[in-house]
């Protein structure tokens, strides 16, 4: 990837960010209309921002609409090889927020 590759694909990573971000609050305050604990709405909040900010831009740049289908390869890989924290409970935590 050259220079101006480069820069293309972060202008574009940081548009989908801005992008999330707005889902990822509507998400927080779904979670919260559920009364749920603050401490499991930062922990769904945690899970879902690494998938979309960092595994959905990885690779290539997927918008968290359709992100749906890359599920799998992140819980089955990249999340494996990738989160230092990735533990059989970490995956099961993360399966939770996507539900």
């Amino acid at each position: 990837m050259n220079d101006q590759e480069y820069e293309e694909w972060e202008e574009k990573a940081e548009e989908t960010k801005k992008n999330n971000a707005v889902l990822i609050d509507e998400f927080s305050r779904y979670l919260q209309s559920k009364s749920l604990k603050t401490k499991t709405i930062n922990k769904h909040i945690d899970n879902i921002d690494f998938y979309v900010n960092y595994f959905l831009v990885y690779y290539d740049i997927i918008p968290a609409e359709d992100g749906a289908t890359e599920i799998g390869d992140f819980l089955g890989d990249f999340f494996i090889r990738k989160a230092i924290w990735s533990t059989e409970s970490a995956i099961k935590e993360n399966i939770a927020s996507f539900k």
